[in-house]
């Protein structure tokens, strides 16, 4: 298992564990959040054009909602 942290600008710091089997190949990646929210937190609206723009990740804190209307999906 490895593990890396690092801080994100207005957000807070995370750690990122990654395993890889070296067996059967399987591979997990997890990102664990560490501290408190930044005071500095704000909302961010992402609008997909194309396949291209879901090519991302993204880091949200516990408390964040995400909201995709045309699937009617809320999370």
């Amino acid at each position: 298992m490895t593990t890396c942290t690092c801080e994100i600008p207005f957000f807070k710091e995370i750690c990122i564990m990654t395993f890889l089997c070296d067996k059967c190949g399987y591979k997990d990646t997890e990102v664990k959040t560490i501290g408190d929210m930044s005071d500095k937190g704000k909302k961010i609206i992402l609008n997909v054009r194309d396949i291209e723009d879901l090519n991302r990740d993204i880091f949200k804190s516990d408390t964040a909602k995400i909201i995709i209307p045309e699937l009617k999906f809320e999370l």
